[in-house]
């Protein structure tokens, strides 16, 4: 985290911004930040609040580089990454979208006794 990206955070904790949950989601090739949510020291919502490109762009690569799971391709993955501004962590809770395919070859029947129906 570079010095700019410090003060875009030490401003919003400033402005009395507590905590930030920033929700992402990915796959088929893509990956994304969908929202990023504002709260305070009571845990309310904060509604207007703005947040530059580069600390987005953070979040974007921190997220990149500590899901141990490739969560833009394929199946892809989501979750929430959460910066606790008082207590300074960050934490990631992620799930990750998998597929099985799975194939079977029922037992050979007789068309005749299908077409005859039971007997």
């Amino acid at each position: 985290m570079d010095l700019k990206q410090k003060m875009e955070l030490q401003k919003l904790k400033d402005h009395n911004v507590a905590r930030l949950e920033v929700n992402y989601s990915g796959g088929g090739d893509d990956g994304m930040i969908d929202e990023i949510e504002a709260y305070d020291i009571d845990d309310n919502r904060i509604i207007e609040f703005s947040i530059n490109n580069d600390l987005e762009n953070f979040f974007y690569s921190y997220i990149c580089n500590n899901v141990e799971w490739d969560w833009v391709n394929n199946d892809g993955g989501w979750g929430v990454l959460m910066i606790n501004l008082v207590e300074n962590n960050i934490d990631i809770n992620h799930t990750q979208r998998h597929t099985e395919d799975y194939e079977y070859t029922p037992d050979k029947t007789d068309i005749m006794s299908v077409l005859n129906g039971p007997s």
